[in-house]
């Protein structure tokens, strides 16, 4: 938690804009309300976790939400329980390699010989974006494809470059990340309305992040 607190201050985010909180995925009392957008990565370390990850992304995308979710392409248990689950809830799921952008070194004062050696993984591994949306629901958040561009790379303690565009111009943010952070990310359009994203951690741990109205 205070890794996440603290990429939360060293990217200038007040308490009012995003915040870092525990989320206990078998306790409903925790969870918060539903974000437009929810990012996951990694998540599945266990079968026996399974169930309770499904029923906490199912109450977190209730409606028109949708969830992006960056995985490996590993032998692990409960990873496909968890990817073919979110099907029998009614998610459509599409799929698409990882672009190469999420698998740069975005470590401050870190070179690309340094990081490459802190996550050697990344160059032997696949990894896939998946998007799960509910079937024959409309996107109630217009900028939900500029979001998809985000970086969903909560597990693997990153983070890239988040874009925030506005009308008639494209602005880029570059976030820090340091390892066992949690990378967040934002995006929206001016005449949007207000966009919640949330990044969901493997240690039942979450970082919000709300727009505000441009």
């Amino acid at each position: 938690m205070q890794n996440m607190e603290h990429n939360l201050t060293l990217n200038n985010l007040s308490p009012s804009v995003a915040r870092a909180a525990v989320v206990d995925w078998g306790d409903r009392g925790t969870w918060p309300s539903p974000p437009d957008v929810l990012l996951g990565s990694d998540l599945v370390y266990s079968r026996e976790a399974v169930p309770q990850l499904l029923g906490l992304v199912d109450a977190l995308v209730p409606g028109s939400g949708i969830f992006h979710y960056v995985a490996p392409e590993t032998n692990r248990l409960g990873e496909h329980d968890f990817l073919d689950g979110l099907l029998g809830l009614g998610f459509s799921r599409r799929e698409q390699p990882v672009p190469d952008i999420y698998l740069t070194n975005v470590m401050a004062d870190t070179s690309d010989e340094d990081f490459g050696q802190i996550f050697p993984e990344l160059a032997t591994r696949t990894y896939t974006l998946y998007t799960f949306r509910r079937e024959g629901v409309a996107l109630r958040v217009a900028s939900h494809a500029t979001l998809a561009e985000c970086v969903p790379i909560i597990g693997f303690a990153m983070a890239a470059t988040a874009a925030v565009r506005q009308a008639g111009r494209g602005e880029q943010l570059p976030w820090a990340a340091r390892p066992g952070t949690a990378a967040c990310c934002t995006g929206g359009e001016a005449q949007s309305v207000r966009v919640k994203v949330m990044a969901l951690g493997a240690r039942r741990v979450h970082t919000r992040l709300s727009v505000q109205d441009t």
